[in-house]
């Protein structure tokens, strides 16, 4: 997860170096609210990434300007959760979708964002 010495885009040491304050961020020493942030913050980007793709949009502005009724904020709720929550991070191979096998980035997101409601 902490990547290799190519720094991998989704390491999380390149997350890491992305936030503004990260020198308060001690690989060494747990704190233990400063990673809930950390995560907190991680889980919104996956819950906007997943929105965005089930909405079909392609940059944030779009989707600030898409205005939803409180039935449709529900209903986008649920479709997120039925396509990135709920199935497994294998259903792609088994629906044919996915044909790269093994580990990918979008199963370690999927994992990952699962995870992270969990906590939540």
């Amino acid at each position: 997860m902490w990547g290799t010495t190519d720094r991998d885009d989704v390491s999380l040491l390149t997350l890491r170096d992305l936030l503004p304050n990260r020198s308060n961020v001690n690989l060494h020493k747990h704190d233990f609210y400063a990673w809930l942030r950390f995560l907190d913050a991680f889980l919104w980007s996956l819950t906007i990434t997943a929105a965005m793709a089930t909405t079909n949009i392609s940059k944030t502005a779009d989707f600030a300007a898409q205005a939803e009724s409180e039935d449709g904020f529900r209903s986008l709720c649920t479709r997120i959760v039925d396509t990135f929550l709920i199935p497994s991070v294998d259903c792609l191979e088994a629906d044919g979708i996915k044909t790269v096998e093994g580990n990918t980035v979008s199963g370690h997101a999927i994992l990952m964002m699962f995870d992270l409601m969990t906590l939540r």
